[in-house]
C-alpha cells in the first residue's frame, strides 16, 4: 500500500526538491549562456565558462544529494572540469561531456517533478473541497462544478482522494525513471554505481 508508505512521501519530497532546483537551474543557464554568447569573442568568455561550469556543477551536486537521501541512488557528480592553464580550464569545459549531462539533467527536473506535482495539486484541492467550499460562490469551484451543500462536496472529495491513491501508486515509476537519468547522467567519471536497500526495494 504505497499510501502507507515512508517511500512515497520521500519520492513527493524529492519533486518538490526538484521544483526548486530546476528554476534555478533554467535560470542560471538562460543568464549564463547568453552572457557567454555576448561575450565569445572577448578573452571574458573564459572566466564565463569556468563560473557556469561551477553553477551547473554545484545544482547537479545539489540534486544528487536529493537523489542520495530521498531516492536512495549514491551518485556523485563532479563539479568542475579538471584542466591546467587559463585558456584550457575555459575551453575544456565545452569538451567536458559530464557538462553537458549535467546541464540535461538539470533541464529536465522540473517537467519530471512537474508531472507528479501538478495532479498532486489538482487531487488535494478535490480532497479538500469539503473545507473550502462555502469561502467561495459556488459558480466559482473549478469554474464548472455547482456545489451548493456540503453533501454535493462529497462525491468530488471522494474523487480526489482516489486521485492521491492512484498517484501514490504510480510514484513508484516515477521514481525508477529519475533514479535511471540520475545514474545516467549524473554519476561521477569511473564511478561504480551500487543499488542500495532503499532503491531495491522501490524496484
Amino acid at each position: 500500500r504505497p499510501i502507507t508508505q515512508p517511500e512515497t512521501y520521500r519520492r513527493a519530497l524529492f519533486s518538490l526538491g526538484q521544483i526548486g532546483l530546476g528554476a534555478a537551474a533554467f535560470a542560471l543557464l538562460i543568464a549564463g549562456w547568453t552572457a557567454t554568447l555576448v561575450l565569445a569573442i572577448t578573452p571574458l568568455v573564459v572566466p564565463l565558462l569556468i563560473g557556469l561550469r561551477m553553477g551547473v556543477g554545484l545544482l547537479a551536486a545539489a540534486e544528487a544529494r536529493l537523489a542520495r537521501s530521498l531516492l536512495g541512488v549514491d551518485v556523485r557528480p563532479r563539479v568542475s572540469t579538471p584542466s591546467v592553464g587559463f585558456w584550457n580550464r575555459g575551453f575544456n569545459v565545452l569538451k567536458d561531456g559530464a557538462f553537458w549531462k549535467q546541464q540535461a539533467h538539470l533541464l529536465m527536473a522540473w517537467p519530471l517533478a512537474l508531472l507528479i506535482l501538478a495532479p498532486v495539486s489538482w487531487a488535494v484541492e478535490l480532497a479538500s473541497l469539503p473545507v473550502w467550499y462555502s469561502g467561495v460562490d459556488s459558480a466559482d469551484v473549478f469554474g464548472f462544478l455547482e456545489i451548493d451543500s456540503f453533501a454535493e462536496t462529497i462525491p468530488v472529495a471522494a474523487l480526489g482522494l482516489a486521485l492521491l491513491v492512484g498517484i501514490a501508486h504510480l510514484l513508484g515509476p516515477w521514481a525508477r525513471l529519475n533514479s535511471w537519468l540520475a545514474r545516467r547522467l549524473l554519476a561521477g567519471d569511473g564511478q561504480v554505481i551500487v543499488r542500495s536497500p532503499a532503491e531495491r526495494r522501490a524496484l
